[in-house]
């Protein structure tokens, strides 16, 4: 009732002019939304685990799940009320959440007492869930606790967080770093990117300036701190300065960074689940189909059973049992056996592996341009203070410099929003080994053995690539330095007559470009048709050797 009080406290009040984008996260805001997510999946479980249960009991019993779908409610309720809190930055508010845990928890824990005094066995579904919801309910009590440490908001004197300066530029229109942890599964902070986008085209103006956490200049102090404090190290143990040490030190070891392997780590989790939720729900439909059959053939010839038959059938004997005792508490094992529930379980899969795997990739991405601009501003300040004449030499060019700072530095966000798959791909291969072994036996080595055999030939022709890809970068060099000389000469060239001279020199440049373009998309083609067709032919090597 609170809940629904408050929401017509806010109704009566003009909020709207609070920008909806708006954002103070409260400490230990990660850990709150984690728990939620949980206790929502926990009640979830316990509403599926009263209505299976009511099945197994003879009659109707709405009693068992009603108040489970009502709790189900009140926590997707209070998760508003929550966010809603958030985006207003009222943490006093927060005492109605509290005090709404602290009475769930209590309920939660006279509900396990009353299970203790039923003598209810600990291997039952509801007991375990039971006991998980009190454990979710404290930690959320201590998360208030920690917030009402922090913030003293029941005090006279209570911390203010005051808007940050980003939000409150009307500029400013890029959320994501204030976003709370749903809006970043979601991506809800960039709906209002969507909705422009879908009634008009998007143009460079829509899309306001970057906030200070991510943007040029916040890039290169963060590579610069660390460039500085490794080289001091570098000549004081008098050893070589390592760039791939700075990089790693400045932008793969943060937290963002680590989030996002986590969350890749999550991605591949789930990847091995959906198969094994599928296989089940295969098993489900077939076995009832072959019940539904044999009670047809059953029916069609008209057997009549004996006595001793009748009372060895499992589900006449389940029947007896259940109207001896007073209600049927389904196991764990039972709980996942049911289709229903394992469809709702691959829902809820797919959907958290979706958006695990787009977040982290987000996050990625972002990490990877943070190292491009900074490293792109660190080289455009380095040349700001090289002589003329250093440039002019063949040691180093202009166009040497140029695609360093384009083509090189697009590379190393590649290589960051790429990095996480490197050793997801690996833990995929074994698990994913293992588990066709369980499935398939010694075949499933023959295909796995196929798939290893190809890792050389993938190796040479990463290896080619590399090479082609050294050799176009040669060549682009070349081009930019007879473009730069016939841009800054342009006077000379007009009053000897020279433009054909360096207009055929660069398109000889040009013209050697393409050709290594050319030969990288063949190595290129190569490695993707390897990739796509080594699946098919692993699985004929399974299904065409002997069992």
């Amino acid at each position: 009732m609170t809940k629904f009080a408050f929401i017509g406290h806010c109704r009566n009040h003009d909020y709207t002019r609070l920008q909806i984008r708006l954002w103070v996260l409260f400490p230990g805001h990660s850990v709150r939304w984690l728990t939620i997510l949980a206790l929502l999946f926990v009640t979830m479980s316990e509403v599926g685990e009263c209505v299976l249960s009511d099945s197994f009991t003879p009659g109707h019993h709405p009693h068992l799940y009603v108040p489970w779908i009502m709790a189900l409610l009140a926590t997707v309720l209070g998760s508003v009320f929550y966010n809603l809190v958030e985006k207003l930055n009222r943490p006093r508010l927060l005492l109605i959440l509290g005090l709404y845990h602290v009475l769930s928890g209590g309920f939660k824990v006279l509900r396990l007492s009353h299970l203790y005094s039923r003598g209810v066995s600990t291997d039952s579904l509801r007991f375990q869930l039971t006991w998980t919801s009190v454990l979710l309910y404290g930690v959320l009590v201590a998360v208030e606790v920690y917030v009402l440490y922090k913030r003293r908001y029941l005090s006279t004197t209570p911390v203010d967080v005051p808007v940050p300066d980003d939000l409150q530029n009307e500029s400013m229109l890029f959320a994501m770093p204030y976003a709370s942890l749903p809006s970043w599964f979601a991506f809800s902070w960039m709906d209002w990117v969507l909705l422009l986008g879908y009634k008009q085209p998007l143009q460079a103006k829509h899309l306001g300036k970057l906030p200070e956490k991510i943007c040029a200049e916040e890039a290169l102090d963060r590579l610069t701190n660390v460039y500085e404090r490794e080289k001091e190290r570098a000549d004081r143990s008098g050893k070589q300065l390592s760039l791939w040490g700075v990089y790693f030190r400045a932008f793969l070891l943060c937290r963002e960074f680590g989030l996002a392997g986590f969350l890749m780590l999550v991605t591949q989790v789930f990847l091995l689940i959906s198969p094994l939720l599928l296989k089940l729900i295969i098993i489900y439909v077939t076995m009832e189909t072959a019940k539904q059959a044999e009670a047809s053939i059953l029916l069609q010839e008209r057997y009549m059973v004996s006595p001793w038959e009748f009372l060895q059938n499992g589900f006449v004997l389940l029947v007896l049992l259940l109207v001896m005792s007073e209600r049927y508490m389904v196991s764990p094992w039972e709980f996942l056996q049911n289709g229903f529930v394992l469809l709702v379980l691959l829902l809820v899969v797919s959907v958290l592996r979706t958006g695990a795997q787009a977040t982290s990739l987000a996050i990625s991405y972002n990490v990877g341009q943070m190292l491009k601009k900074g490293l792109q501003a660190m080289i455009y300040n380095k040349c700001l203070r090289l002589p003329s004449w250093l440039l002019e030499n063949d040691h180093i060019s202009m166009g040497q410099v140029t695609n360093h700072m384009s083509q090189g530095c697009d590379m190393l966000s590649i290589f960051i929003f790429l990095f996480h798959y490197s050793w997801a791909t690996l833990f995929q291969l074994i698990a994913v080994s293992v588990l066709l072994y369980y499935q398939l036996g010694w075949n499933a080595v023959l295909a796995v053995g196929f798939l290893v055999i190809l890792l050389p030939v993938d190796l040479f022709i990463m290896k080619k690539m590399h090479e082609v890809s050294t050799q176009k970068m040669a060549k682009t060099d070349v081009r930019l330095k007879w473009a730069n000389e016939t841009i800054q000469g342009i006077k000379l060239l007009k009053l000897y007559a020279w433009e054909y001279l360096f207009v055929g020199k660069v398109t000889k440049a040009r013209k050697d470009e393409i050709k290594q373009l050319y030969r990288h998309a063949g190595w290129k083609i190569l490695a993707k048709f390897c990739n796509n067709a080594s699946p098919l032919v692993a699985t004929l090597i399974v299904s065409m050797s002997p069992s």
